[in-house]
């Protein structure tokens, strides 16, 4: 027996043992998970300012004293020891030095000792002169403090515990968090506070799933394009995950999608159901790729690789050559699910399963083939790792094929049916009724707390390793993180628990909560600081609600008019319409085009957390019919009311739970109005084209998830230009938006590429190749040029973001303006010509437009250099030019069209228009 062991037994052996009780002062210490058990002594023991953390020096560098599980932490009992401390002195708010001498009364032990019952992750906890974790293993060291480390936390002195013992073993090896990571970027701070917030509740795996449709986010030299780096994570940013992964007995399982859901690398590769068989995916016919019929109607072909093409299965092996030595642990998630079964009518699939009978005779036996063949290169690949696969797959005919049973199983559809046709397999629970966060108005998923902690029985079969909280990002690609960890915190804790503990619990939800709030957060997360308000008199979100590409790092998978983006030029919350049901846009906007929405199912996903008073909301709004409750804005908490439930159609505001309240306003129908919403705490004050016709003395927070409610219902009518705002604005200011410059969004009508980023070689802005440098130009969005703002493009490689000046006809808002001012330049000489201004009377008027040549230094936004045909630099000064234009501030202005001047071609002077603005007539 180790000294230092034997001298805290010795210590301890006069201490007096009593039987548990369930309540009262021998009740077990409140902890997330709730300990296996608990024998409770007499007294309390106090972690005093001398107080030591004591490391038995013949396993300090140990992790294991030969107990093994897939993924289990190599750090040492020093290590542990050293993250215990930092961890101590956050909790007592004192430092406490680590030794490897003797123990004194006092002293937290640590030491691998042979512990029966704790097995690989398991410890044991006794309180007396000392506290002694001793554990099998490292993992179970850890385990041991974070348990002394909540019970230390609740302490109001933050110093006593209470004397007893635990031996407190999990009953499930996988407790599982699954971070959907394909669809949405979340910053590295979030993560590495993620998997802390897992290890204090003791979850032990996390999948980061980088691989979806709409996006890939593992940065690697070797495939150019295929991640963003702004949006993606470098190896060296997955080596800092580990680090912390280690630290916290966390295992990172990285998550690809084969070949299901893969339309970012489908496309990045050309190997989708829809590409010809040629490296470029050119050659495409019927007899060798499949068309929109056979597929989803909200994804492209290339949503799944082509499984008759053998470079399907060449492109995932490449992948997880480069992409698994970046990853330390067991574990790697293939996908698999999802694959549309239209897929079998094509005639290409058809023909192929035709061709090799003797192998394949339906698309379920080439899915079931397809899984194996991938999950045999990550055996051969990485010895000694599992695969893990969605379900779905037993689902498919599949007679001469089946997925390989090594593979573990996520059941995220458990219906009796396919649970009997997972009875061979290693399962993780992961039913999407109850363990699913999809916080979209359309799917409308969220964890089952009542399910989670009182009712869920986990499977007691050998083959269940776990259950998994599934965080899905569908509809809201661009959320703030706060937004997912605000609903995520307290089922990720049950599923812990639960995973920790398989008894059902005797208390309740709302003790669950008390519990998880006494606990607090884990020692050392970063967490998210109080948002600092501009109250600066700008918005600090603002949607055009225009037709819009992806924003860059993002892939549009789907087939308009499904999974459309929202933009906010300011504040980079852009929505996401939904699968189906998606909003149309309109030409006769407030503000160029808008959106129209048929009042049922087709809301925006924001995922923004909502915002206290003080706040502004502004919309212009164009109902077409009334419906018996109609949002603008809505959230778990409450919602902005364009129709007010129970009023005929009047505005108002509802507290879910509390009550509905409206104003004295009616919104007319098929006629543009401006609404803001002003709301300070207790007052909510509602203008109308700058004129107040409304107040509350009631408020809420602003509604930061979607537009639309939760219950599938929008408006029936048109949203145009919305801006929020993080303060009250006054009377003056909300009259002084209403007729503020309006800045008219030209991305439904660039036709060229004139500015690109460093090294692109992408653009051609004179038809020469020469660029305007992205790097020395305004970033995208408001941008204020000469006294005007003006709305800068999108200048990402490859993106369209100038208008050549062919006669367009651009839309605008149907309102008075006393000022059009466009932001131009000219290739190969000025240029001039007559635009023409229509008015919703049907009248014409016209105003000369003159634009100088791009190639000087005078111009009101200038660069010091453009880029030349092979992104090369020529140090010669680039300039946009503002000019002035006067429509007739009497009359209502329809569009503007452009002169008509010519394509950009090398010798052929062009007009070019890179952003309008509109002062509206008083």
């Amino acid at each position: 027996m180790p000294a230092v062991v034997a001298a805290v037994l010795t210590a301890a052996a006069c201490l007096t043992v009593v039987a548990p009780t369930a309540q009262g002062a021998d009740a077990p210490p409140q902890t997330i998970p709730r300990l296996t058990s608990w024998t409770p002594g007499t007294g309390s023991m106090t972690i005093a300012a001398t107080s030591r953390i004591v490391v038995d020096s013949t396993t300090a560098g140990q992790s294991t004293l030969g107990q093994t599980q897939l993924g289990l932490t190599q750090q040492t009992v020093d290590q542990m020891a050293a993250g215990l401390a930092t961890d101590l002195a956050t909790v007592t708010g004192q430092p406490h030095a680590v030794t490897h001498s003797q123990a004194q009364p006092g002293d937290i032990v640590l030491s691998l000792a042979s512990t029966s019952g704790a097995g690989a992750e398991g410890y044991r906890l006794a309180i007396g002169a000392t506290a002694q974790i001793t554990a099998n293993t490292s993992a179970g060291v850890y385990y041991g403090g974070r348990t002394l480390l909540q019970i230390l936390r609740q302490d109001p002195s933050h110093a006593a515990l209470p004397v007893g013992s635990t031996t407190d073993t999990p009953a499930k090896p996988m407790r599982v968090v699954m971070l959907d990571m394909g669809r949405k970027y979340w910053q590295p701070s979030y993560v590495k506070d993620l998997i802390r917030q897992m290890g204090w509740v003791k979850s032990n795996v996390l999948v980061m799933h980088f691989d979806d449709a709409e996006g890939f986010r593992l940065n690697s030299p070797a495939f150019p394009g295929l991640a963003d780096p702004a949006s993606s994570y470098t190896q060296a940013q997955i080596q800092e995950f580990q680090q912390v992964a280690a630290e916290n007995n966390v295992t990172i399982m990285p998550g690809f999608e084969f070949p299901g859901h893969a339309s970012a690398v489908a496309d990045y590769f050309h190997v989708g159901f829809g590409d010809g068989p040629n490296a470029d995916g050119s050659g495409a016919t019927s007899a060798n790729s499949c068309g929109q019929q056979y597929t989803y109607g909200w994804v492209t072909p290339s949503f799944t690789m082509n499984l008759t093409n053998p470079r399907s299965l060449q492109v995932s092996k490449q992948l997880l050559d480069t992409f698994l030595p970046w990853f330390n642990g067991p574990y790697v998630q293939l996908g698999g699910d999802e694959v549309p079964g239209g897929l079998a009518g094509c005639p290409a699939v058809q023909s192929y399963l035709t061709a090799n009978s003797a192998t394949y005779s339906t698309l379920g036996d080439l899915l079931s083939g397809f899984i194996n063949n991938v999950n045999d290169h990550v055996k051969t690949t990485k010895p000694g790792s599992r695969s893990v696969i969605f379900n779905g797959f037993e689902a498919m005919n599949h007679p001469k094929q089946s997925v390989n049973t090594d593979v573990i199983v996520m059941q995220w559809d458990s219906d009796g049916a396919t649970s009997a046709a997972l009875a061979g397999y290693d399962t993780i629970e992961a039913d999407q009724h109850n363990l699913y966060l999809t916080p979209n108005n359309y799917h409308r998923l969220y964890p089952n707390q009542s399910w989670i902690y009182q009712q869920w029985a986990p499977s007691t079969s050998a083959k269940s390793l776990g259950g998994a909280l599934s965080l899905w990002d569908d509809y809201n690609m661009w959320a703030q993180d706060q937004f997912y960890e605000d609903l995520a915190r307290t089922p990720r804790a049950m599923v812990a628990d639960r995973m920790w503990n398989t008894s059902l619990p005797t208390d309740t939800v709302p003790a669950f909560q008390s519990r998880l709030s006494a606990i607090g957060n884990a020692p050392g997360i970063i967490g998210f600081p109080p948002p600092t308000r501009a109250g600066n008199g700008k918005p600090i979100h603002l949607y055009p609600m225009d037709p819009a590409p992806y924003p860059s790092g993002w892939h549009d998978a789907a087939p308009p008019p499904n999974v459309r983006p929202f933009l906010d030029t300011v504040g980079g919350l852009h929505g996401s319409s939904y699968i189906l049901s998606s909003p149309s846009f309109v030409s006769d906007g407030a503000g160029g085009k808008a959106a129209h929405f048929s009042g049922s199912g087709d809301g925006i996903g924001l995922g923004g957390v909502d915002i206290a008073e003080p706040w502004t909301y502004s919309v212009w709004v164009r109902p077409t019919g009334t419906q018996s409750d109609a949002a603008l804005l809505s959230s778990t908490a409450g919602a902005i009311k364009l129709q007010q439930f129970g009023t005929q159609a009047k505005v108002g505001l509802t507290r879910f739970g509390v009550g509905d309240y409206s104003f004295n306003y009616t919104a007319p129908l098929n006629q543009w109005v401006q609404l803001t919403f002003v709301a300070t705490p207790g007052t909510t004050t509602l203008y109308a084209n700058g004129q107040q016709v409304g107040q509350l003395a009631v408020s809420i927070p602003l509604p930061m998830q979607a537009v639309g409610e939760s219950n599938r219902t929008t408006l029936v009518g048109d949203l145009d230009t919305m801006a929020i705002y993080d303060q009250a604005l006054t009377a003056a200011q909300v009259t002084a938006q209403y007729l503020a410059p309006v800045q008219v969004p030209l991305t439904a009508y660039v036709n060229n590429d004139g500015i690109s980023p460093a090294g692109a070689h992408d653009g051609n802005f004179d038809g020469s190749g020469y660029t305007y440098p992205a790097d020395a130009l305004p970033q995208p969005g408001l941008t204020t040029v000469a006294g005007t703002p003006f709305l800068f493009p999108d200048t990402a490689a490859g993106r369209n973001n100038n208008v050549v000046a062919l006669g367009q006809t651009i839309t605008t808002a149907q309102r008075r303006y006393s000022n059009a001012r466009l932001l131009v330049a000219s290739s190969y000489g000025a240029t001039s010509g007559t635009v023409t201004f229509t008015y919703t009377d049907g009248t014409t008027g016209t105003a000369p437009l003159s634009a100088a040549d791009w190639y000087a230094a005078n111009g009101q936004l200038t660069a010091p250099k453009r880029y030349t045909p092979t992104g090369g630099t020529d140090n010669s000064s680039v300039s946009m030019y503002t000019v002035s234009l006067t429509p007739d501030p009497q009359r209502a202005l329809a569009s503007i069209k452009l002169p008509t001047t010519a394509q950009a071609a090398p010798s052929t002077p062009s007009m070019h228009a890179f952003a309008l603005t509109l002062t509206p007539a008083p």
